[in-house]
C-alpha cells in the first residue's frame, strides 16, 4: 500500500550531519596550521609539508580499505572508532609537537579522517528514504562544506590568540563531540559495495583518460600547496591574509562545483575545463600581489576554476572510459583529489627552500598552465558531449557510482533471455524478471531528472509505434508489464519482440513527451538474484490462462462462452509479479516443490538469504482449496502483508509478518470477482484519505475495491459465502496493465476494440 512521503531531514540524519560536520571541522582546522607548526618545530621550510603528506597518504589508504572494514564491523562502531582515532591525533598534536611525534599524529589523523568520511557517506545512504537520495546528499554536502569554509579562519584566530596547542585542542573537542554523537545513531544494516568490473588500472589505460587525469593532478597539487602554504606566504591575520584567501576559495569552489554539474552537459567537458585552467593560472598569479582586492579576486577565481575542473574531470574521465569502468574512474578521481592535498604540501616545502617562498608560489600558476597545455588538444578536437548518458552528465556520473555502491550493483552488460514483471525499488532501481534464466535483475537507470508536475502521458497506437521502433510487425509486439520511474515519472515497458523461443526481450522507456526509446543494457550497473527453487526448464507441466492480444491460443467453449486459452510452461511462471516494500523484493510465482504456488521475499541489496513460502487459498469459483495455481498479480498491503489475485478471480490476503522461511501460508480469500477470467494487473492508490484497490481483468470490467472493507471481511471458505468485499465497476474498457504515477494519477495500458494498445494517464478522482 502507498505510504506518506517520508522526511529526508530525519532526526537521525541531522545527528549524522552534525557528527560529520564536527569531524570535518577538526580536519579543516588542522590542515592549514600543520605546515606552520612543522616549520616552527624544525626551523626548516623544506619539511613544512611532510606531515600533511602523511595525512593525505593515510587518508587515501583508509578510503581504499574501508569496504573491507565495513564487512567486519557495524557502521556505527566504525564511526565512533574513527572519531576516537582523530581525537587521539588532535590531542597528540596539542601535547607533543616534535617532528617524529607529529608524523605519528599525522598518520592517525589521516587514518581516522579517511575512514570517518567514507563511513559517514555510507551511513547517509542507509538513512535516506527511497527515491530521496539526491536531496539528502545535497543537504549533507552543504553541512560538511561549512566546516571547510569556517575552519581555517577560526584556526588562524586561535593560533594568533592562543597558539597551535589551542587549535589542536579545539579539534580534539570537535572529534570527541562527533564520536559521542555517532554513538547515539540508530543506523539500519548496510551491505558492502559490490566490486565493479572496471578497476583503477583499466580506467587509467582507457584512451583519452590520461590527459584529463594529468590535468586534474596538476590542479590538485596546486590546491594542496595553496591550502598548506598560503598561511606562510600571506600570514594568518589581516584583509590580505590566508584567513581571507582560504574561506573565499572554499566558497567559490563549492558554488562552482554545483554550477559545473549543469554546465558540463550543455557545453561538454573539454570546453568547460580548458578555459577554467587558463583563468585559474592567471588567478593564482595574483597571489604575488599582496593587496586585499587582489587576494580576494585570486581566491574567488582560482577557487571557482578548481571547482569546475574537479567536477568536469570526473565527467570527462567517465566519458572516455565508459560506464563499465565507472568504479575505476571513481577511484582514480578520489585518489587524485586526496593525493593532491598531501602531494602539493609535500613538494612545496623543498621548492620553497630552493626558490624562496615567493618564487615557489609561481609554480601554482605554472601547474595550471601545464594542465591547460595538456588539455588544449582535446578542446580543439571538439569532442562530443556525454556520448553515453543522454541528458545525464555529472549527476548521472556521480549517481551511477553512488547508486551502484549503495545497492550492490556492478557495471557490465546485462543479457536478458526473457523479460516479464517489472517493479521499481530504492534510488529508482528497476527490478526485471527473466523467467527463462530463473532470475530477477536489479538495474540502475540513467533517468533521475524530476518529471513535470501534472504532465500526463498519452501515447496512442503504442503497439504500432513500438513495432516501428523495434522493426517488426505490430502483432509481434508483446508488452509484458508496465512500471513508472519514481523520480522522472517516465513509463518503462517490458516488451518481447516476437513469440516463442525466438522472441527477443527488450526494455522501452516512454517519456512524458510521447517519446519511445529502447533502454540500453550495455554497461549498466546491475545485480542478479537467482530463483533457486524455480521449475526446471524441462518441466512439462502447464498453467492455463486467458490469452492476450495476438498471442497464440486455443479456443474452448465453456457453458456457451468461447474462451481463448493460452498454455504457459511452468518455467515461464517462475515469476508472475514483483513488488518492492521496506527493503524486500516480493516475488510471486511458481516453484518446483510439492505446493507449486509460491511467494519469495528477497532482501535488497541482493546477497541475503531469500525467504520462500508455499501458498494455499480457498478458490470460491472452483469450490476447493488450491496450492498449484500461481498468484497472477499482487500489491504490498499493510505492514508486511500482501494482497494477491488468481485466475478465475479470487482476491486473497496473506499475512507474512510471522511466516517463517519455508512455512506453508494459508491465505484469507476476501473477494471473488468472477470465473472464466484472468486478472491482468492490480494497483493500490489513495484518494480523499482512503486506500483503494484497482483490479484489471481479461474478461471482466476494471474493478475498484475499498481497502477499508478488506480489514473486516471474513474469509470466504465455501461457495455459499458470497462474493466478499463489495466492488465497483470502473467505466474504462480494455485495461491490461496499470502503474501508479504520483499522487492522484494511474497510468493505464489499454487495448481498444481493434486490438491496438494506448498508454494513457487517468486521474484517480475520476474512478
Amino acid at each position: 500500500m502507498s505510504s506518506a512521503r517520508q522526511r529526508v531531514l530525519s532526526p537521525q540524519l541531522l545527528l549524522l550531519m552534525l557528527a560529520g560536520a564536527l569531524g570535518t571541522f577538526a580536519y579543516g582546522m588542522a590542515l592549514p596550521v600543520l605546515p606552520l607548526t612543522v616549520t616552527a618545530a624544525t626551523h626548516d621550510q623544506a619539511t613544512a609539508g611532510l606531515v600533511t603528506g602523511v595525512v593525505s597518504a593515510l587518508t587515501i589508504t583508509m578510503e581504499l580499505l574501508s569496504p573491507n572494514i565495513l564487512r567486519r564491523f557495524r557502521v556505527r562502531d566504525v564511526l565512533v572508532a574513527s572519531a576516537l582515532v582523530q581525537l587521539v591525533a588532535m590531542a597528540g598534536f596539542a601535547a607533543v609537537r616534535t617532528l617524529p611525534a607529529m608524523l605519528a599524529w599525522g598518520a592517525l589523523t589521516g587514518a581516522g579522517f579517511g575512514l570517518f568520511v567514507t563511513v559517514v557517506v555510507v551511513a547517509v545512504a542507509a538513512l535516506v528514504p527511497p527515491g530521496r537520495t539526491g536531496e539528502a546528499i545535497g543537504y549533507f554536502g552543504l553541512g560538511v562544506a561549512a566546516p571547510t569554509i569556517l575552519g581555517p579562519p577560526l584556526a588562524f584566530a586561535l593560533l594568533d590568540a592562543r597558539g597551535a596547542g589551542a587549535v589542536f585542542a579545539a579539534g580534539a573537542l570537535a572529534c570527541a563531540a562527533g564520536g559521542a554523537i555517532s554513538g547515539f545513531l540508530r543506523l539500519p544494516a548496510t551491505r558492502p559495495a559490490a566490486a565493479g568490473s572496471g578497476g583503477v588500472v583499466a580506467a587509467v589505460r582507457s584512451p583519452g583518460v590520461a590527459p584529463v587525469l594529468i590535468a586534474l593532478g596538476c590542479t590538485t597539487l596546486t590546491y594542496g600547496a595553496a591550502i598548506s602554504f598560503t598561511p606562510l606566504l600571506l600570514g594568518t591575520s589581516g584583509p590580505a591574509s590566508a584567513a581571507v584567501f582560504l574561506p573565499v576559495f572554499a566558497v567559490a569552489r563549492m558554488l562552482a562545483r554545483t554550477a559545473a554539474g549543469r554546465a558540463v552537459d550543455r557545453v561538454g567537458e573539454p570546453r568547460l575545463a580548458v578555459p577554467s585552467l587558463a583563468v585559474g593560472a592567471g588567478a593564482f598569479a595574483l597571489l604575488q600581489v599582496h593587496a586585499a582586492p587582489a587576494i580576494v579576486v585570486s581566491a574567488a577565481v582560482s577557487g571557482a576554476a578548481f571547482g569546475v575542473v574537479q567536477t568536469a574531470a570526473f565527467v570527462g574521465m567517465l566519458h572516455q572510459a565508459g560506464p563499465d569502468r565507472s568504479a575505476g574512474v571513481s577511484g582514480i578521481w578520489s585518489v587524485a583529489i586526496d593525493g593532491g592535498i598531501g602531494g602539493g604540501a609535500l613538494l612545496m616545502g623543498p621548492a620553497a627552500a630552493a626558490l624562496g617562498l615567493a618564487g615557489a608560489f609561481w609554480l601554482l600558476p605554472a601547474l595550471f598552465a601545464l594542465a591547460f597545455v595538456v588539455r588544449l588538444p582535446t578542446a580543439a578536437a571538439g569532442l562530443p558531449t556525454m556520448r553515453w548518458f543522454p541528458g545525464g552528465g555529472f549527476r548521472r556520473a556521480v549517481m551511477d557510482v553512488q547508486v551502484a555502491e549503495r545497492n550492490g550493483l556492478a557495471p557490465g552488460t546485462l543479457e536478458l533471455r526473457s523479460v516479464g514483471p517489472l517493479a521499481f525499488g530504492p534510488d529508482g532501481v528497476l527490478f526485471a524478471a527473466d523467467n527463462v534464466s530463473a532470475s530477477v535483475f536489479a538495474i540502475a537507470l540513467d533517468d533521475d531528472a524530476p518529471g513535470e508536475a501534472g504532465g500526463p502521458i498519452d501515447i496512442d497506437q503504442l503497439d504500432t509505434r513500438l513495432a516501428a521502433l523495434l522493426g517488426c510487425a505490430r502483432d509481434d509486439v508483446v508488452v509484458r508489464d508496465l512500471a513508472v520511474h519514481p523520480v522522472s515519472r517516465a513509463a518503462y515497458l517490458s516488451v518481447m519482440r516476437g513469440h516463442g523461443a525466438d522472441a527477443v526481450p527488450l526494455l522501452v522507456r516512454a517519456g512524458q513527451d510521447g517519446s519511445l526509446a529502447e533502454v540500453s543494457l550495455s554497461g549498466v550497473p546491475f545485480a542478479r538474484a537467482a530463483i533457486e527453487n524455480a521449475p526446471g526448464e524441462d518441466d512439462e507441466r502447464q498453467v492455463l490462462r486467458l490469452a492476450e492480444g495476438a498471442e497464440p491460443f486455443e479456443e474452448f467453449e465453456v457453458r456457451g462462452i468461447k474462451l481463448r486459452i493460452a498454455r504457459d510452461r511452468m518455467r515461464s511462471v517462475t515469476v508472475t509479479d514483483l513488488a518492492y516494500a521496506d527493503g524486500t523484493l516480493l516475488v510471486a510465482g511458481a516453484s518446483n516443490e510439492e505446493f507449486v504456488s509460491c511467494l519469495r521475499r528477497i532482501p535488497f541489496p541482493f546477497g541475503g538469504a531469500a525467504r520462500s513460502n508455499s501458498l494455499e487459498i480457498f478458490h470460491v469459483s472452483h469450490g476447493k482449496y488450491e496450492t498449484e495455481a500461481p498468484v497472477r498479480t499482487l500489491v504490498p498491503y499493510g505492514s508486511g502483508d500482501v494482497l494477491a489475485s488468481y485466475t478465475c478471480t479470487p482476491v486473497v490476503h496473506f499475512s507474512l509478518a510471522e511466516a517463517e522461511p519455508g512455512a506453508h501460508v494459508m491465505g484469507r480469500t476476501v473477494a471473488e470477482l468472477g470465473a472464466m477470467n484472468t486478472p491482468l494487473d492490480m494497483v493500490s492508490y489513495r484518494h480523499d484519505g482512503q486506500e483503494y484497490l484497482l483490479v484489471a481483468n481479461n474478461r471482466h470490467p476494471l474493478f475498484k475495491l475499498a481497502c477499508a472493507d478488506i480489514e473486516g471481511q471474513a474469509g470466504l471458505t465455501d461457495q455459499q459465502s458470497g462474493f466478499g468485499v463489495p466492488r465497483q465497476d470502473v467505466p474504462l474498457d480494455g485495461v491490461v496493465r496499470m502503474a501508479v504515477r504520483g499522487d492522484g494519477e494511474v497510468l493505464m495500458l489499454r487495448r481498444d476494440g481493434d486490438g491496438h494498445l494506448h498508454l494513457r494517464s487517468h486521474a484517480t478522482d475520476g474512478f
